[in-house]
């Protein structure tokens, strides 16, 4: 994966992401640095996503529904914190610039 961070590249990366048959459910980004927590951001917000759209049935029962709430709620705290990682990366790296 490359280091560069871009509006380009991050689009790339969703895409290329989006084209896997079993993503969201399986990882195939980056595994190191500011583009580890993308990868992770990108992919509980497509977890979450999904797990909305199941929430929304009618035909299944209150106990379904419920423990898709709490995935919800779990994949809603993973995605902020997989921001706040992006944050503290992109941070990191500012830190040379004069």
């Amino acid at each position: 994966m490359q280091s560069e961070i871009d509006a380009a590249s991050v689009v790339r990366f969703h895409d290329r992401q989006l084209r896997e048959r079993d993503w969201p459910v399986m990882s195939h980004g980056a595994s190191s640095g500011v583009w580890e927590w993308i990868d992770a951001n990108h992919r509980y917000n497509g977890l979450l996503w999904r797990e909305e759209d199941r929430a929304r049935r009618l035909d299944v029962p209150p106990a379904e529904i419920a423990a898709g709430k709490r995935l919800i709620d779990r994949y809603n705290q993973k995605r902020n914190d997989a921001v706040e990682s992006i944050d503290e990366a992109l941070l990191a790296g500012l830190r040379a610039v004069v």
